[in-house]
């Protein structure tokens, strides 16, 4: 089955992929080159948060393999290849796998690899000490965001640790959110859009869902995640929060 969404991500992964992961001005493919070094750091930071995270909830956890999702250009996948023996990024755009490839490579980071995504997870393998996603599962409508977050926290190891991030609750101002609406929600809105904002007829949008965090905590709970803990963010119009949780013994 091809969802609207994944179109639209192969396509950022073709035309703007940096941007696509971060959606700041600064990282548009024409500024891209000078920022590099600005982009890779947010992407450390990250994991920084992550792992500061881990330790002080669970403390000393095994750091074999990692898997994230949505893995994009391979932001968050370099750090995280300094602190685990394996990285596994998993994303829907062939594009984007090839240009994470091209900065591991760059990087001299050799034990990270890349898969391309599907529904049921496929092409991952074996089981996982972490699994992470970050500012990804919000573009992906909520039913199947929940479907891939089990497909995920199946692929924990005993004594694994779950980060995965969501949006739950999003307010914009009138004008934005009748943008949105006519974007995403009306025949034929988004070319209409496009060209009224001076985009390619064809530009690609970005989807973005609230998920409920009682359905989020039930997937923890049936894929045998315990201890899970919250830790909410305030993104401007955003309430988001990474979710914690690790899998029984």
């Amino acid at each position: 089955m091809s969802f609207v969404s994944d179109s639209d991500w192969r396509k950022w992964g073709e035309t703007d992929p940096y941007f696509g992961v971060v959606s700041y001005d600064e990282f548009k493919s024409d500024r891209i080159a000078g920022n590099r070094d600005r982009f890779f750091a947010t992407g450390r930071r990250e994991i920084d948060i992550v792992m500061r995270d881990v330790n002080a909830h669970y403390g000393e956890v095994a750091r074999r393999r990692a898997l994230d999702f949505g893995s994009g250009v391979g932001r968050l996948a370099l750090p995280l290849a300094e602190l685990y023996d394996e990285v596994v990024g998993v994303d829907i755009s062939a594009a984007m796998i090839a240009e994470a490839r091209e900065n591991c490579l760059d990087g001299g980071v050799r034990n990270a690899d890349f898969v391309l995504s599907d529904d049921s997870l496929t092409r991952v393998t074996g089981s996982f000490d972490l699994v992470h996603s970050y500012i990804v599962l919000q573009h992906i409508p909520v039913e199947r965001g929940l479907a891939l977050t089990a497909q995920m926290l199946a692929r924990l190891a005993p004594g694994g640790v779950a980060c995965l991030h969501y949006s739950l609750q999003r307010t914009l101002p009138p004008a934005r959110e009748l943008v949105y609406a006519l974007k995403h929600r009306v025949p034929g809105g988004r070319i209409a859009m496009n060209f009224l904002q001076r985009r390619a007829w064809d530009a690609p949008a970005m989807e973005m869902n609230n998920y409920p965090l009682a359905a989020i905590l039930k997937v923890f709970e049936q894929q045998g995640l315990e201890d899970a803990f919250i830790t909410p963010e305030w993104q401007e119009t955003a309430l988001t929060a990474r979710v914690y949780g690790r899998k029984k013994t």
